[in-house]
């Protein structure tokens, strides 16, 4: 597939008109800020220092019913904090809910990363949140009168920092109108810019694999056909923190398992947490027909469409939902 990518770069004022706008817009998988205070003001300091800034990467989509989307696809923690910047304004997280995490206790195997993966308590909060006022003016003076917000110190920056320092950015459309063509190249891109070392979580990381595939979504996300919860929103502790059960866990080594017919060939070679994850990311990338990282045939012979004719996981799911509900 030949895709046109472009170049460029927009100033910072520019940006913000770009979100308030809505003319840029997240995919439903980012739902999570993560930089703290300090971190945007690092992110300020590096621009007026003139430092390199990664450029933005946007997305061209188009749905079934021709609306035109540009999503996104990595720089949202950027872009948030210039709009903060620009504003004087940061979400107290206090006041909002920690984003949903996955438990990531792994039968002993713990590590570093497991530890600073929950510590970073990202919230359930995006530039969106802003987006229900019409101008910059406004949304400061709601801001100034909302206890869930509270004030910037100051950056030492005006008006013209805004107008005058650039942030650079790719801009991707692909050349083809196939919903599945386009998923399956997003997808590539999801995981190159953000599963292989980004701020994602790790449950955002793997929606960002199968975002946008109608068929597996709601199967990874163990979602009724009702789009009831399978789990009935049973919650674990990790780390003293209620997390979501991981469902694709125990979807990976089932449909493993089901071809070794061995549990000692299950998830063999992946010892550790952070192999794990890769593990169960393969597994999404299989299913999806994305490319895998490592011991690319160990779901080899799990085949989707024999296994679940017609959807049947569907009413699987949904049996499992009432067994686990009474």
């Amino acid at each position: 597939m030949n895709n046109r990518i472009y170049y460029g770069e927009y100033t910072l004022k520019h940006w913000i008109d770009l979100m308030l706008k809505k003319n840029i817009v997240l995919p439903p998988y980012q739902r999570s800020f993560v930089w703290d205070e300090n971190a945007v003001f690092r992110f300020v300091k590096s621009l007026k220092e003139h430092q390199f800034i990664p450029p933005v990467t946007i997305a061209h989509f188009t749905t079934d019913e021709q609306v035109n989307t540009n999503y996104i696809l990595d720089g949202q923690q950027r872009l948030t904090s210039i709009l903060l910047a620009f504003l004087g304004y940061y979400p107290n997280k206090e006041n909002f809910k920690v984003a949903e995490m996955i438990g990531t206790e792994d039968d002993g195997a713990v590590d570093e990363e497991t530890v600073i993966e929950n510590i970073k308590k990202p919230i359930e909060w995006t530039f969106n949140e802003l987006l229900k006022y019409s101008t910059p003016d406004i949304i400061k003076a709601r801001l100034s009168v909302d206890s869930i917000y509270k004030k910037l110190k100051d950056l030492g920056i005006s008006e013209e920092f805004f107008e005058n320092t650039f942030i650079g950015f790719s801009y991707v459309i692909p050349e083809t109108v196939d919903p599945k063509e386009i998923q399956r190249y997003y997808s590539m891109i999801f995981r190159n810019i953000n599963y292989l070392g980004s701020t994602l979580s790790l449950l955002e990381s793997r929606k960002s694999l199968y975002f946008l595939n109608d068929s597996f979504e709601k199967f990874f996300d163990a979602k009724t056909a009702n789009n009831d919860d399978v789990l009935c929103d049973l919650k674990i502790l990790d780390n003293m923190q209620p997390c979501k059960i991981d469902f694709v866990r125990y979807l990976s080594t089932l449909s493993q398992y089901s071809i070794k017919e061995d549990a000692t060939e299950v998830m063999k070679g992946y010892s550790s947490y952070k192999s794990r994850e890769n593990y169960y990311a393969d597994y999404v990338s299989y299913l999806v027909g994305l490319e895998q990282e490592n011991n690319i045939d160990k779901f080899n012979g799990f085949d989707f469409p024999s296994i679940f004719p017609n959807n049947i996981w569907e009413n699987r799911f949904e049996t499992l939902k009432n067994i686990i509900s009474q």
